[in-house]
C-alpha cells in the first residue's frame, strides 16, 4: 500500500511540474504571438498596441490583460479602456474577450466620437484550420461627440446589439441584431427601432481561415437572407432579401424583394424624426404604393442594384460606392 501512495505521488509531482512547464511554455509563446500581431500590423501602417500587458491564469488558463488598447491607422485612431482576453486550457480551442470602454474615435476629417457600454463580452472558437465562430455582445452602447457635456443626448444609442460571424462548410454566415436603436443626429430623437440582418458569403470561409485567404469583399457572392427594419412597438416594418455580388471593382450587383409594411408609418417616422427629409419621405411612401404590389397592409416590389446604381422598379435611388 505504501508503494502505491509513493507511485501515486510520484505521478501528481510530475504531472504538476509538467504542467507548470507546460503553462509557461504557452505563456511566453502567447506574448510572443502578441508581439508578431503587433509587428505585424506596424508593417502595414496601422498600429495596434496592448498597453500594461500581463500573462496570468496559471494553472487552468491563459489571460492576458491590457490596461488599455490602442488602434492607429492613416483613416482611424482607436483607443480603448481595459481589455481581457482569457482561453481556459481545459478547453482547447475556445477563448473569451472583455472590453471596457469609453472607446475614443478618431476618424480622420470628421470630428471625434466617443463610445460606451454597460458591458461589451465575446468569444471565438477555433481550431487548427482556423476560426470557426466569434459572437459579440454589446449592452446599452451609446455615440457621443467626445466634448459633450453631461445632459446631452448621445448620437446613437442601442439597447443590445449582436453579431454572430460563423464558417457553414465552404460558406460564411453573418448574422446580426441590433434592438432599441435611437438616433438623434440633429438632437431630435428618432422613435427606436430594431434591425436585424442574416446573410452568407458562398465560398468564403477561407476569410476565417489561419492565413485569412482570400481576405476582402471583392469577386465574392452569396445572398440576404433576410435584413429587417421595424419601428419598436408599432406599425411600420422593411424587409429584404436575395442574391447578390460584388465585382472585382467592388461594385454591388443585386436582385433583392423588397417588402414595406405600413409604408405611411415608416414615412411619419422620417418626417418627425428628421423634418429636411419630409417631403422626400411622403413623396417615396406614396410612390412605392403606386409601383408595388398590394398584399393586405404590406407593399412588395423589386429591388434591383446593377454595377453600384439602385433603383426600385424604374425609380432610380442612387449610387452605391465600390465595396472591399
Amino acid at each position: 500500500m505504501l508503494r502505491i501512495l509513493k507511485l501515486v505521488a510520484a505521478v501528481v509531482v510530475v504531472a504538476g511540474a509538467a504542467l507548470s512547464i507546460g503553462w509557461y511554455v504557452l505563456a511566453d509563446r502567447l506574448g510572443d504571438a502578441i508581439d508578431g500581431v503587433e509587428a505585424a500590423s506596424a508593417a502595414r501602417g496601422a498600429e495596434s498596441k496592448c498597453e500594461g500587458r500581463d500573462i496570468f491564469g496559471f494553472p487552468l488558463a491563459l489571460k492576458v490583460e491590457c490596461s488599455s488598447w490602442t488602434m492607429a491607422a492613416p483613416e482611424l485612431h482607436l483607443h480603448s479602456g481595459p481589455a481581457g482576453f482569457s482561453a481556459p486550457l481545459y478547453r482547447p480551442g475556445h477563448a473569451e474577450f472583455v472590453l471596457s470602454g469609453p472607446l475614443d474615435i478618431a476618424p480622420t476629417g470628421l470630428p471625434p466620437l466617443s463610445a460606451d457600454w454597460e458591458m461589451a463580452t465575446g468569444s471565438i472558437d477555433a481550431w487548427t484550420d482556423g476560426i470557426d465562430t466569434m459572437v459579440f455582445e454589446l449592452t446599452a452602447a451609446r455615440v457621443s461627440p467626445r466634448d459633450a457635456t453631461d445632459g446631452i443626448s448621445p448620437l446613437a444609442r442601442s439597447a443590445q446589439t449582436d453579431l454572430r460571424v460563423a464558417r457553414d462548410g465552404g460558406n460564411l454566415v453573418v448574422e446580426g441584431a441590433m434592438d432599441d436603436l435611437v438616433l438623434a443626429l440633429d438632437g431630435t430623437a428618432s422613435p427606436a427601432v430594431d434591425l436585424s440582418a442574416d446573410a452568407v458569403l458562398d465560398g468564403a470561409s477561407g476569410l476565417l481561415g489561419p492565413d485569412g485567404t482570400g481576405r476582402g469583399l471583392r469577386g465574392r457572392a452569396g445572398a440576404v437572407r433576410l435584413a429587417r427594419l421595424a419601428l419598436d412597438g408599432g406599425d411600420g416594418a422593411i424587409e429584404l432579401a436575395g442574391p447578390f455580388r460584388i465585382s472585382q471593382e467592388g461594385l454591388l450587383s443585386a436582385t433583392l424583394e423588397l417588402r414595406l409594411d405600413h409604408p405611411d408609418a415608416i414615412a411619419s417616422a422620417v418626417e418627425t424624426s428628421f423634418p429636411p427629409l419630409a417631403s422626400l419621405a411622403g413623396n417615396l411612401a406614396s410612390t412605392v404604393q403606386l409601383v408595388g404590389q398590394q398584399q393586405g397592409d404590406v407593399i412588395v416590389m423589386p429591388l434591383t442594384i446593377r454595377n453600384g446604381f439602385a433603383a426600385i422598379g424604374l425609380i432610380p435611388l442612387g449610387r452605391i460606392p465600390p465595396l472591399g
